[in-house]
């Protein structure tokens, strides 16, 4: 065998089990491709409408008085995320479906059919189980579980883009659901922040009006005591030294306002928890750890250290806005700062505070533990500036009472000045903050109906089911092929080391009969086996053709086929050993042969019903016995030179018979008398008598029906054989489908026709 030839075998052997069970693994595929067709016909279609927002930091979380940016992005997001999936959230979306025009259509509602009510999308997706409701309008409280079950929020670690999607079973509904969360979620985005603005603006307003008043009462304070006492300005030391007052009570004064904005921020978010909640927010801020505390004493120290150090540029006339180490020290406080905060947070999500991390109270109380974080630093800074205006004021003392006085009210007028212009831009500021406070929520896609369905996927679920069925109906095939352990075809045989000599097709009903092979008796078993002498009833048949076949591979298995004597037997009964023999007898005489067909399966002898039509009374039994010569028991069929040794009357020592010396010079003597001897046996596994008789034969032919015989028979069989030195010939393998002969059986039986229609 050539490269190119084993490469095909290979090939071959790969797709075997296709071959072997290629019938049930096409019904397979039928039946996967079947079941999703009918699944596609009968599933409810579910649409998925989906929106995109941008929520970025605006202008309303600005640094107005110098606040950390309450929501950094990161969080942001992951808050406003809690707040869409929030029940109450939910709630306002179905008041607005059920305000909206479409309240009577809308399935989510209550409305539709019966089982669109009761079944429901969320169990149709098997996203949540339902219990049936009776039919008619949904509770608030119904439609809003619904709400939740039907839509999601999606968004990516590193955007800032958040995807509303809503399913229903209607494309309009989904998108009209998911339009009604947007506007719902904007109007409480609205109405959140609308409070915390209209705060800021109000305590800004108040103290500028109340900085305006301060400033225009210094002024006039110290034009009366110039105008009084003729004095007009100062001298140079006591000016510097005004200066410098002037701008450390300015920054002192700046930092009291930053920390009273703080305070009434701190007082309008506790405001809107309720008296439980507030206790876990002032529990969570006395909770520590460890690593907690240690960053709590580290920002202390680096607050104080801060605060010492913007003093002494203040108090040498340097821009504290442009020095870098008071850059790198606010740095290294917002990084600790932000530490505490995770820290905190941790805490939080444990359960240790008794707060669900989805709730919006832990959204507020993260603010208040910024805002808290901030107080702080502001206190640090307001503390460390009171010290240095203490001591600046303490060496104002030193000058003349009437130059005291004048300072006093030049540094009045100074400092309130100072304030009312940053209390008047930061009123500014929070005027167009208030304008802007949308800017965090931007629309980037409405939703609009979507033009198929999101399940089912008809073509992906048909591409897929083809995919698996093709899957399974291989999976089935090998799954067979590994179970399987009858023999198939010849590469079965070829394990064993066994050569296949010969294969006979099956016999189609209409040709057999319609006798089954478990009927017992002996009449039945020769009119089953009768039905199947086709090589003498129709002798150009396929079937006829594979026993000359057969005989052809004896005859080169051994030129000289003189004096030869062959037993055919097979592993179990009913494999066709008989109609084997026979046949085969048949072939030989066809061919000028001398034949002698000998039944010495004594248990269930048939031959004789087949051949001569009538239980025979004389026969191998009585030959064996000493009664008669096997001369005379020996009778001439209707075929030409063939003879028949039929097996007589039933005996109980059928294997003593077989077995004895009187049976081996039988088979020796009937080689000089005719040119082949064909023993049918009894089979080799129930009994011993075809062991036996196998160490006085030429040769075995072992007969192997297809689909029936077990390959553990076969092997067994093959030990027995051994065991007593039998020469096996090969195997006929009975019961094969014609279709496998690649062309084998239709080339046959063309020829066959041709023949008969020209007799």
């Amino acid at each position: 065998m050539n490269e190119k030839q084993r490469q095909t075998a290979d090939l071959g052997e790969v797709f075997r089990p296709l071959k072997i069970h290629g019938k049930g693994a096409i019904i397979t595929f039928i039946a996967v491709i079947t079941l999703t067709v009918i699944f596609l016909t009968v599933a409810k279609p579910v649409y998925q409408a989906s929106a995109s927002l941008s929520i970025q930091e605006g202008d309303l979380h600005g640094q107005i008085f110098d606040f950390p940016n309450v929501f950094f992005q990161k969080n942001l997001i992951k808050n406003q995320v809690a707040i869409l999936q929030s029940h109450s959230l939910a709630l306002d979306v179905i008041h607005r479906l059920q305000e909206s025009p479409y309240a009577d259509s809308l399935v989510i509602l209550g409305a539709g059919n019966d089982q669109e009510k009761t079944e429901g999308i969320g169990n149709r997706l098997g996203i949540r189980k339902k219990e049936k409701q009776p039919s008619g309008p949904l509770t608030l409280q119904e439609a809003g579980a619904d709400f939740q079950s039907q839509t999601k929020v999606i968004y990516g670690r590193d955007t800032d883009i958040v995807e509303l999607r809503a399913v229903a079973s209607r494309p309009w509904e989904a998108a009209v659901i998911v339009n009604a969360w947007i506007q719902a979620y904007q109007d409480y985005h609205r109405s959140d922040t609308q409070g915390q603005v209209n705060k800021t603006r109000m305590f800004l307003e108040e103290k500028l009006m109340e900085m305006e008043h301060q400033l225009a009462e210094a002024e006039a304070r110290l034009t009366n005591f110039k105008k009084f006492h003729g004095v007009v300005s100062l001298n140079s030391e006591t000016e510097q030294l005004v200066q410098r007052i002037s701008e450390f009570e300015t920054v002192y004064k700046q930092t009291k306002t930053d920390l009273e904005a703080v305070d009434t921020q701190l007082a309008f978010l506790k405001a809107q928890l309720d008296e439980n909640q507030r206790s876990l927010v002032e529990n969570v801020s006395r909770l520590s750890t460890p690593e907690l505390s240690r960053l709590r004493n580290e920002r202390a120290e680096l607050m104080n250290r801060r605060a010492a150090f913007e003093s002494q540029l203040i108090g040498a006339g340097l821009d504290t806005r442009q020095n870098v180490k008071l850059k790198e020290m606010d740095d290294r406080l917002n990084g600790i700062n932000q530490r505490v905060i995770e820290e905190t947070r941790k805490l939080v999500n444990s359960g240790m505070a008794g707060i669900n991390p989805l709730s919006r109270s832990e959204t507020l109380m993260e603010q208040i533990l910024e805002l808290e974080t901030l107080q702080k630093s502001h206190l640090a800074r307001r503390n460390e500036l009171r010290l240095v205006l203490a001591e600046y004021t303490q060496r104002m003392e030193s000058i003349p009472d009437k130059d005291r006085e004048l300072a006093k009210l030049e540094r009045d007028v100074q400092v309130n000045n100072k304030l009312y212009i940053m209390l008047r831009e930061k009123y500014e500021e929070a005027r167009i903050r208030e304008a802007g406070q949308m800017n965090i929520i931007r629309v980037v896609d409405l939703a609009a109906p979507p033009g198929e369905a999101m399940f089912p996927k008809k073509k992906l679920t048909l591409l897929l089911a083809g995919f698996f069925g093709v899957l399974l109906a291989f999976g089935y095939a090998y799954g067979q092929e590994y179970l399987r352990d009858t023999v198939y075809d010849e590469s079965d045989l070829f394990q064993f080391g066994i050569r296949v000599i010969g294969t006979v097709p099956t016999v189609s009903e209409k040709k057999r009969g319609k006798t089954k092979r478990s009927e017992k008796s002996k009449v039945n078993r020769a009119r089953d086996i009768f039905s199947h002498l086709l090589t003498h009833r129709q002798g150009y048949s396929s079937i006829a053709e594979a026993y000359r076949v057969i005989r052809t591979s004896i005859y080169f298995t051994n030129n000289k086929l003189k004096n030869r004597a062959i037993l055919i037997t097979s592993a179990g009964a009913s494999e066709g050993k008989s109609t084997t023999s026979a046949n085969l007898a048949i072939t030989f005489a066809n061919k000028g042969v001398r034949t002698l067909l000998v039944d010495s399966d004594l248990r269930r002898p048939v031959l004789d019903m087949l051949f001569l039509g009538t239980q025979s009374k004389n026969g191998l039994t009585h030959h064996l016995g000493h009664a008669l010569h096997w001369k005379e028991v020996i009778r001439e069929t209707s075929v030409k030179n063939l003879f028949l040794m039929p097996a007589g009357a039933l005996v109980k020592n059928a294997s003593e018979l077989l077995c004895s010396r009187e049976m081996q010079l039988f088979i020796h003597e009937a080689r000089k008398h005719f040119g082949i001897v064909i023993l049918d046996s009894p089979p080799l596994l129930p009994v011993t008598d075809a062991t036996v008789l196998a160490s006085f034969v030429d040769g075995v032919v072992l007969v192997v029906r297809v689909n029936e015989t077990k390959k553990q028979f076969i092997r067994r069989s093959l030990e027995l054989l051994n065991s007593v030195d039998a020469t096996i010939l090969g195997a006929v393998l009975n019961g094969m489908d014609p279709k496998s002969y690649y062309g084998y059986h239709s080339y046959y039986m063309t020829y066959s026709d041709e023949i008969e229609a020209g007799k």
